[in-house]
Formats: structure tokens, C-alpha cells, sequence
């Protein structure tokens, strides 16, 4: 068994991460690809996994994280329709249930559908849930009474007492030692994973009690595995005529007018966060920079590299002090769009962001785009960043078909975007690049809240699921939740890429060339096994990449035969980062020679069927023969058995150019 160890950051950056050249990619085709959708747990009459049913009020949204995979466990938040909060964790052999709290007389206020829950794990594997919160105060009757347990809460928080266990959990809402946040008035909270599993939170929060303008404020959460404490980001707001308690990553002395309330302090403040591969944070949100207008005015965008410690607009440059903000100065975030028309408040077209969901992702180059809603026209509008003007371009139409409230743009491993509408029946529509999109698909149901872990680590849209009255093509459906598996199928090819005219016979030669890693001479998408035809030419480097995708679960054995030298890296998932040498060959070998030395064998390595693996292979020629072939051995392979090449049937090609475009990371 081979025990994987994770590249060093800087080796990451510098080795395992090429930049495609310019040469055309269409070798692919998303048209060819075939959906494949499998249920992993259900919440429905006759369901194998529970006989409770969903409070449908709180059924999960794209403002949630319910779903989060950790050790190839799944773990799901829902409301059962008695209003007690319960954890799922689905794994392949079975799924179970368990209350989140163990008081009986617990239950969440069933009407109203702000009280939904995140979940999120932490690196030593243990479950944080928040939720039941909108505008949190345990003393308040505006929408349920709080039990007498909770009267000294600021966050309705439990964590699970041991790792990747859901059978007990603490209530830390009360905490002022472990795992205590410094923060009032919650709502809307959100777990995230970077790159190196730390945990973070993101929630709108209030700046102390009361209610008026400038009270609410975004606030950012590091938590510290080691010391199990929670980190407030950000500063505090330089408000006038009153003093902030808690700190804010994002404020505004603004808020929208509500027509319900008599005083115009709504901040919505509906963010989302994501990572690229050098863990770079990527913040989308609105927020309101006009107390007469009916929404929010603005939408923003920032990246930190540090965890939000400090924030950068686009183009680099520093934003400080912070909190960040949406009115011109230092502090002032990259505003990617505002209202059409801010200086008539009044006007229509200014409640253009109002009750928005601003979704971030980065495409096949590795740029953000930012998906928000145009209220008036129920229509989600997209504008993405620029890396040759390093600024946002003009807003487009998200390409769905229909109306949709919050759209999801997510991408894979890979650098394929998916656009999933949580309404029109699930459509789905995907792409190469945000505008070049195809499909659609359909999966005749409500999609939201997406497994973010689950989608890095392993490839798979891990989606909640759920079928109302009204959706599907017949309208005539009963209620139902699923958690489902979503995979989009089209192997058969793999990225190849030359560095020519680089003399020496080793790999360290190639190394030390200017172009290698992120300036290929040729690069392609070909049909083929996972090797190259002998005798392509004399001093070159070539390195062969994609997805694996095994086809049964087991053990295998992997082999490489070269000239010259040549190695074969794969990942431990989906993710570039995992990537460790396996096997390798430092002079040369005859085609399919794969005996010559013992390093051209790599360990057993257990891979799963049903997920996807990011590999490597790459050689380098001097003069003389030249080629490169990797095979395997399959568990279900006799031990003694030769090694055969990996047939392109299961190879699937890595179509992401660069993350971090934005600018370059040292």
C-alpha cells in the first residue's frame, strides 16, 4: 500500500501546474458528454434511508452548505417535519440518521425558511453545525421563543463530540473558551474548505444590538484546529455616532429601504467564498451604498491569500483599512457591477440586486465570474474578469433558458463550468469558458447547495435534490428530497503537451527551461492510451495529463516505461496538489520494457470506481529512440499478470488552463 504525501507549495506552483497555450481544445466535446445521476440518500415516502419526512419550509438553498464530504464521508443537515434538526452521514456501506440535539423539546420554528443549517467539517475530521438563525437573539419572540438552554447563545452552534461521528453533539453556542465566536445577531452562515482543509465561516452579522442604519456587516471566521477557537477577520466599521462591538470583513453606512420596516438599515450581505488551486480566497457579495434604495446596489468582488487576513481588488491592489466597502476610497472592494440607475433610489431598476445570491467561480483560465439576480427581470446575469484589461467585463445573461432565482456556476477539476438552475426543472448547461456553453441537460428537479468538497476532491456534483408540485415536465409530483451524484461521462482522450528545442536527456533539463511549466510549444486534446508514438523527434519534453478514471475499486499497480528519463505522478483525488511520483525511470527503457528497474513499479494504490484520480506523465528525449507508456495491473488482475497500457477508455483530459490568473502568486 503507498502512502501519498503532498507536494510542497512552492513545488505545486513551479511543477505540477502547466498553462496551456493558445492552441484550440475543441478536441473535446461537451456534446458528446452523458449525464449520469445516482442517489445517494433519500427523504421521501418509502424511502430506504429515513421514514421521517422533510419540513418543506426549511428544504435547503444555494444560501446554505447542508452537504460536505470529508474521508469519503458525506454529511447532510436537515429539518425532519417534527422541526428537530438531524445529521446524515452517507457513506458507501449505509447510511444513518441522528438528531442534532438530543433535547426532545428542541425543535426549530417551522415557518419560517431562515432557519435552515450549514454544516461543515474541520481538519481533524469534526462536524460544526449552525443554523435555526435570522438575526439571532435568544431573548427575541419576533419569531419563535428560544428554550431557556440557549438564553446565553450569541450563534446557534453544535460540534460533534468525537471525529467523523454524528451520534452526539456539544452545543458551543454559549462558549467563551473553545470554539466561541465573537459576533451578534447571526444569520445566514456558511461553511467553507480551503485548499488545506481549514475551516472558515462567513455569515451576516450585526455590529451590536438595535436596530439602524449601518448595524449589519459580513463577517469572516478562521477557525484554529489546534486551539479549537474561532478568529474574526476584518476591523472595525468607522461608524459615526456609535461604536462597533465586533469586528466585519465587509460594512457599508447604508441600507436598503424596506417597505415593511420604518427604519432602512436591510443589509442582505448573501456572499459566497471559494479557493482555487494555489488557495487563493475568492469573495463575491452585495451590498446596499444607498439608504433610499429599495435593494442592494452593488456587486463586489475581493481575494485574500492569506485567509483573510487582507484583501486585494482584481487588479492587485490593496484594500485598507478594512472592513472593505463599497464606496470609493482605500477601503473600497472591486465594485463588479452596480444598480442601472443609483441616483433615482425610487427606480425600478435600482431594486436590481435585491434578496441576491452572488455566486462565484473561475473558469477554464482560471478568471472568478460573478453570477447575481436581476430582480426585475427574474434573470441571473453573469460578468467575469478580464485578465488582459484586469478589470470586469459587462454584465451578460447567465445561459439558462428560463427564469431562475439562484443560479449555480461551478466548475470541475478539470476546468469544465456547470451552470445549475434551482429552478426550470434543473437545467443544467455547460461550458469551456463562461459564454461557450452547451446542453441543456435536464434533471427535472430543484438543484441547490452544492458539496464543494466533493467537487474538488472527487469530481462529482454532489447536490441536494428535491421535487415540488410543479416541477418536472408533467407538474404533478409529489414532495421529495434526494442527495444525488451528478457525473458528466466523455472518456476517451487526454491532454499532451511538447517543449521543443530543449536539449539534455533528463528531466531536470526540461525543468530548467523558461516555457516549462506554463508555456507549451503544442498543446492538444488527442484520443489515445495513456502513451505516446515512438519517434516523434529529438530534444523535447512531453508530458501527457488528464483524469483517471478507474474502473473497479481495489488495489493497482501502475508501471511506466520511457526514454529518457520519465516519471508518473497521480493524485490521491481529483485535486492537482495530491499529486505524488509513483513510478519512474531515470535513463531509459524499451517500449513496454517495464521490468528494467524496480522504480518503474509503483506501491499498490486503492483507487474507488466511480471517482476520478488528476495524473501525470512526463519524459524527456535527447537524441535516438523516444517515447513514454504507462500501465497497471487491476485488482482483479492475477498477481503474476504482465502490465497493460491504460486504455483511453478511462481517461478523460484536463481542460483547466491556470487558476489564480489574476495575478501571479510568488
Amino acid at each position: 500500500m503507498i502512502t501519498f504525501h503532498r507536494l510542497h507549495r512552492m513545488a505545486v506552483n513551479c511543477y505540477a501546474i502547466a498553462l496551456l497555450s493558445s492552441a484550440p481544445i475543441h478536441a473535446y466535446s461537451i456534446n458528446n458528454e452523458v449525464l449520469q445521476s445516482t442517489e445517494i440518500f433519500g427523504v421521501y415516502p418509502g424511502s430506504p434511508d429515513t421514514s421521517v419526512q422533510l419540513n418543506t419550509t426549511l428544504a435547503p438553498t444555494n444560501n446554505d452548505t447542508c452537504l460536505t464530504t470529508f474521508n469519503n464521508s458525506t454529511y447532510f443537515v436537515w429539518v425532519g417535519d417534527d422541526d428537530r434538526p438531524r445529521v446524515s452521514k452517507i457513506t458507501v456501506n449505509g447510511n444513518t440518521t441522528e438528531f442534532l440535539d438530543s433535547d426532545s423539546a428542541y425543535q426549530v420554528f417551522g415557518t419560517d425558511s431562515h432557519h435552515t443549517f450549514s454544516i461543515g467539517v474541520d481538519q481533524d475530521g469534526y462536524i460544526h453545525v449552525a443554523g435555526d438563525m435570522h438575526n439571532f437573539d435568544p431573548a427575541s419572540t419576533n419569531y419563535h421563543t428560544y428554550l431557556s438552554k440557549f438564553s446565553n447563545a450569541n450563534i446557534m452552534y453544535w460540534v460533534s463530540d468525537n471525529p467523523e461521528e454524528i451520534s452526539s453533539f456539544t452545543f458551543y453556542g454559549d462558549s467563551t473558551t473553545i470554539r466561541s465566536f465573537d459576533l451578534y445577531g447571526p444569520g445566514y452562515c456558511k461553511f467553507y474548505n480551503d485548499r488545506n482543509g481549514e475551516l472558515y465561516m462567513l455569515a451576516r452579522v450585526n455590529l451590536k444590538p438595535g436596530w439602524f442604519v449601518g448595524v449589519r456587516a459580513l463577517g469572516l471566521y478562521a477557525y484554529n484546529t489546534a486551539s479549537k477557537t474561532w478568529t474574526a477577520r476584518g476591523g472595525m466599521a468607522p461608524a459615526a455616532g456609535w461604536t462597533p462591538l465586533h469586528k466585519c470583513i465587509l460594512w457599508e453606512d447604508d441600507g436598503s429601504h424596506n417597505p415593511n420596516a420604518s427604519i432602512p438599515a436591510y443589509q442582505g450581505f448573501m456572499a459566497t467564498l471559494t479557493f482555487d488551486m494555489f488557495n487563493r480566497m475568492h469573495l463575491a457579495a452585495t451590498i446596499c451604498n444607498n439608504t433610499n434604495s429599495l435593494g442592494a446596489t452593488h456587486v463586489i468582488y475581493a481575494y485574500s491569500d492569506n485567509g483573510g487576513q487582507t484583501f486585494h481588488r482584481g487588479d492587485g491592489t490593496p484594500i485598507s483599512p478594512l472592513p472593505m466597502r463599497a464606496e470609493a476610497g482605500s477601503s473600497q472592494a472591486d465594485i463588479v457591477h452596480e444598480g442601472s440607475n443609483p441616483s433615482a433610489p425610487t427606480a425600478a431598476e435600482n431594486t436590481e440586486y435585491f434578496w441576491n445570491f452572488a455566486g462565484i467561480y473561475l473558469d477554464g483560465k482560471g478568471n472568478p465570474s460573478i453570477s447575481f439576480r436581476d430582480v426585475p427581470n427574474a434573470k441571473t446575469n453573469i460578468c467575469s474578469w478580464d485578465s488582459a484589461s484586469q478589470s470586469w467585463g459587462a454584465p451578460y445573461l447567465a445561459p439558462t433558458s428560463a427564469s431562475n432565482y439562484k443560479l449555480q456556476n461551478l466548475s470541475d477539476p478539470a476546468g469544465i463550468i456547470s451552470y445549475l438552475s434551482d429552478m426550470r426543472w434543473g437545467e443544467i448547461r455547460r461550458g469551456l469558458f463562461p459564454q461557450n456553453t452547451t446542453g441543456p441537460f435536464y434533471n427535472y428537479a430543484t438543484m441547490t447547495s452544492a458539496d464543494r468538497l466533493a467537487l474538488r476532491e472527487e469530481g462529482v456534483y454532489r447536490m441536494v435534490h428535491y421535487v415540488a408540485a410543479g416541477d418536472g415536465p408533467d407538474g404533478n409530483n409529489p414532495f421529495e428530497l434526494r442527495v444525488i451524484d451528478l457525473k458528466f461521462v466523455n472518456n476517451g482522450s487526454l491532454t499532451r503537451e511538447y517543449w521543443t528545442n530543449v536539449s539534455g536527456g533528463n528531466l531536470e533539463s526540461l525543468q530548467s527551461d523558461p516555457d516549462y511549466p506554463h508555456s507549451p510549444d503544442i498543446s492538444e486534446i488527442v484520443a489515445s492510451d495513456l502513451e505516446t508514438t515512438p519517434q516523434w523527434g529529438n530534444t523535447y519534453g512531453c508530458r501527457l495529463r488528464g483524469m483517471l478514471h478507474p474502473p473497479e475499486s481495489g488495489y493497482y499497480t501502475f508501471y511506466i516505461s520511457g526514454d529518457n528519463e520519465a516519471e508518473f505522478w497521480l493524485s490521491e483525488n481529483a485535486t492537482i496538489e495530491s499529486a505524488s511520483k509513483v513510478a519512474s525511470i531515470i535513463d531509459y527503457s524499451f517500449q513496454y520494457q517495464w521490468y528494467k528497474h524496480t522504480s518503474q513499479q509503483s506501491a499498490q494504490i486503492y483507487l474507488e470506481a466511480g471517482k476520478q484520480y488528476y495524473f501525470e506523465a512526463i519524459y524527456k528525449e535527447a537524441y535516438g529512440g523516444d517515447h513514454i507508456a504507462v500501465g497497471w495491473r487491476l485488482p482483479s488482475a492475477p498477481p503474476s499478470s504482465d502490465p497493460v497500457v491504460i486504455s483511453g477508455q478511462y481517461l478523460s483530459p484536463w481542460l483547466a488552463i491556470h487558476e489564480g490568473a489574476l495575478n501571479p502568486i510568488p
